[in-house]
Formats: C-alpha cells, sequence, structure tokens
C-alpha cells in the first residue's frame, strides 16, 4: 500500500508547479524522478511503480512551461527555467532526509540533475538514462541544425521540433547557454564537484547522444562505485518498447538499491497486470486534478492506492 499526494504549487502571476508524491509504507530510500523533454509525471508511471514496489518514496513534477499540469506553454520551456524548477521542487517536496535520496534523469533533464547534484552533497546518488551529457550536440541533433548558428543568424526559422513538440528555438538554444550547459567542459566541471556515485545507462544506437562524450564524462566520476552501462541494439527513446523500459528500469532500481546499501538481487519485479491497473488508477487521479481550477490558494488532493 502506499499513499500518493498532489498538488499544484501556487507561485504567484498565474504560475504554478504540479507536484506528485508517492509514499510507501516501509520506504530504504527516497528517488526523485526528472522527465525527459515532452514527458510528464504520469509518462514516468513505470519507473515511479517499480520503485514504490521496491520500497523507495517517489517524487515528481511537471517542469513549467512543459507539457503535463503545470502552468506555461510548451514553446517556452527550457533548460534555465528548468534549473529554477528543480529547486522549487526540492523545497516543496515532503522528503525525509534521514533516508538516502536519489535522482533519477532521463536524456535532457539530465543537465540540471547533474548541477544540482553538484550543489547538493546530500543526494546519495544520480541513476541516468540515455543522459544528455552535451545539450548543445544533442540538440544540434535533435534540430538537425547546429545550435552555434542560431546564437549569431537571426534569419533561422523562428520554431523547432523536437520529440513531437514546438518550441521557440533560439530562446530555448540561448538558454542553455545561459544555464551554462553549451560548453561541454561545463559539464565535465560539475560532474567533478560530485563525491557519490552516478551511473549512466546509455544506448549504443542512440541517434541523440554521442556515446564518446558519455566516456568522457564518466573519466570525470570520482566515486569507485560510478559506471556506464551500454545497452546494446537500443536507442535514444528506450520506451517504446515495454520490454526495453522495463529491462532499464529493473537496473535503475537494482542500482538504487545497492546505493542504499541494499541487496540488489532482492529486486521485485511487478507483473504486467499490476502495472496496467497502477496506470488506470493514476489516470484517474490526475485527471481530477487536470479540471480542477487554481485560484488563490493550493489545489491539494490526497488519496491512498492499494
Amino acid at each position: 500500500m502506499f499513499e500518493t499526494n498532489v498538488y499544484k504549487k501556487l507561485l504567484g502571476d498565474n504560475n504554478f508547479l504540479f507536484i506528485q508524491e508517492d509514499y510507501v509504507e516501509k520506504p530504504i530510500g527516497n528517488v526523485v524522478i526528472m522527465s525527459p523533454f515532452g514527458k510528464t509525471t504520469h509518462d514516468n508511471f513505470l519507473i515511479a511503480h517499480y520503485f514504490r514496489l521496491n520500497n523507495f518514496n517517489v517524487y515528481r513534477f511537471d517542469p513549467r512551461n512543459h507539457v503535463g499540469l503545470s502552468s506555461g506553454d510548451m514553446e517556452d520551456f527550457s533548460l534555465q527555467q528548468l534549473d529554477q524548477d528543480v529547486i522549487i521542487a526540492f523545497d516543496n517536496f515532503i522528503l525525509d532526509k534521514s533516508l538516502p535520496t536519489f535522482i533519477i534523469s532521463i536524456s535532457i533533464s539530465y543537465p540540471a540533475s547533474l548541477k544540482f547534484m553538484s550543489k547538493n552533497s546530500w543526494i546519495k546518488g544520480l541513476i541516468s538514462l540515455v543522459p544528455a551529457v552535451h545539450p548543445d550536440d544533442t540538440v544540434t541533433r535533435v534540430i538537425k541544425c547546429d545550435v552555434k548558428r542560431y546564437r549569431t543568424d537571426e534569419k533561422l526559422p523562428c520554431y523547432q521540433y523536437g520529440f513531437g513538440c514546438k518550441i521557440k528555438a533560439k530562446n530555448f538554444i540561448m538558454a542553455i547557454e545561459k544555464a551554462n550547459y553549451s560548453n561541454f567542459e561545463d559539464m565535465i566541471g560539475y560532474a567533478k564537484l560530485v563525491d557519490n556515485p552516478m551511473y549512466i545507462l546509455a544506448a549504443d544506437k542512440d541517434e541523440y547522444v554521442n556515446l564518446q562524450d558519455v566516456f568522457k564524462l564518466k573519466q570525470a566520476f570520482k566515486n569507485k562505485n560510478s559506471d556506464v552501462l551500454v545497452l546494446n541494439g537500443l536507442t535514444h527513446d528506450i520506451g517504446t518498447k515495454i520490454s526495453c523500459a522495463k529491462f532499464a528500469v529493473s537496473l535503475m532500481v537494482k542500482k538504487a538499491l545497492f546505493y542504499a546499501n541494499y541487496d540488489p538481487e532482492k529486486f521485485i519485479e511487478p507483473t504486467l497486470q499490476n502495472i496496467v491497473k497502477g496506470i488506470k488508477r493514476e489516470s484517474m487521479l490526475l485527471k481530477s486534478v487536470r479540471i480542477s481550477k487554481c485560484n488563490s490558494q493550493e489545489v491539494y488532493y490526497k488519496k491512498t492506492i492499494i
């Protein structure tokens, strides 16, 4: 049994951040899941479900100016804004710091996750799936145009599309630079500040992340329990195949168990039937949030799911 709290944190000027917290009965740790570009808290259900079943409290949030239940439009999303939202989310999570806390990052949420961890030594580990270790390079590959041109050429298209979402390209790309992510050396610098373990699951056929960059970044990892595992035959969007997604998530949970000083061999895998039931329950809960109005008070829900 676990309890789910979902709420919209009001930030003024019609801004709000949607937060979801899942508490298990006897937690051994906390995990904070950082959504990839164009995905919502609910899209990360499978990851959350696996971690809950293995006795981790799970925390999720939808960034602002992004798909999901927070305020703003997707076309205005930026990594600079995500940096701010990560801080707001952590400031508002009802999180037991006596338990080891881990960040789960996916794709373009990696830079913000790495930067936050570099400044917060109480985070005990960073576990990442197909991380965008070099944001400029990843965005260049996605939009098929060198991002450096966008920083100098005013004639390039205002909008670009990536993973089915439209964004204001120049604003997004300039914000990468403002957030200090455009230079790969900056990413290496953040990694060098981290003392706790970091684990990367990379895909050998990833069309948006250069594996050489992943291994270059690994050289900056200081903790002996840090590692990179390359998943053969997989592309960036691992979640398109349920079997591949389940395999990747199981590896992440086992690594978190190890980092939390628990036996990874005692990992529990949910049945497909259990997963489907869980998805339906969460969908019903989030539907009630979606139709609610956010006025002068926080919209708050509390529900126990068995």
